[in-house]
């Protein structure tokens, strides 16, 4: 299932104003490398893969750092 084109400009919006908001120069998040749904989430909103957290999940999955810098 993937969202109409207007839902995710206005996702991406509601960051962009959040982080002018609060003065954020940097927005990060973790991904568990096993939900491909989020880690493409993370991409369409922008985020960047920085790197693998390797065992970083309570079950020793891995996980990915995503950050979204202005």
């Amino acid at each position: 299932e993937s969202l109409p084109v207007s839902g995710v400009k206005s996702a991406r919006r509601i960051l962009y104003l959040y982080a002018a908001e609060e003065k954020l120069n940097r927005m990060q998040m973790t991904i568990n490398n096993r939900n491909e749904v989020a880690l493409k989430w993370a991409r369409v909103l922008g985020f960047t893969p920085e790197g693998i957290l390797r065992k970083y999940g309570p079950d020793g999955s891995d996980y990915t750092m995503f950050a979204r810098v202005t």
